[in-house]
C-alpha cells in the first residue's frame, strides 16, 4: 500500500475507533427517550463539551474529506516531513531556467 493510501486507511481506522481520539459513547441505558427527543445526563458533557454523531458512512466521509483542504495539508506535512532536506531545498529554492 502506498504511503498516501495508508494515510486514508488511518483516517478510516479513526472513523471506526473514535475512542482513539478521546471520544466516548453514551450507553443507551443512560438515555431518556420521550417521543423524538433523547435526553442524556449532563455529567456526560465535560467542560461544556459538545455531542457528536457520525454523518454518513466511512466511505462517504472519505469522499467528503478528499475534497477538503485540511487533509491535503496533512499529506503535505507528511511529505515534507519525510523528504530529504536537499529535495525540499531544490523544490522551494529552484530558480527558473526558462
Amino acid at each position: 500500500m502506498s504511503w498516501h493510501l495508508k494515510y486514508w486507511d488511518t483516517i478510516d481506522q479513526l472513523y471506526w475507533s473514535p475512542g482513539l481520539l478521546g471520544l466516548t459513547s453514551i450507553p443507551k441505558r443512560e438515555w431518556t427517550v420521550d417521543g423524538a427527543t433523547v435526553t442524556i445526563p449532563s455529567s456526560h458533557l465535560q467542560n461544556g463539551g459538545s455531542i457528536y454523531t457520525r454523518k454518513g458512512t466511512a466511505r462517504e466521509n472519505a469522499e467528503r474529506m478528499r475534497r477538503l483542504e485540511e487533509p491535503l495539508n496533512h499529506i503535505f506535512d507528511i511529505t515534507f516531513g519525510i523528504a530529504p532536506s536537499q529535495t525540499i531545498r531544490r523544490l522551494f529554492f529552484l530558480t527558473a531556467e526558462l
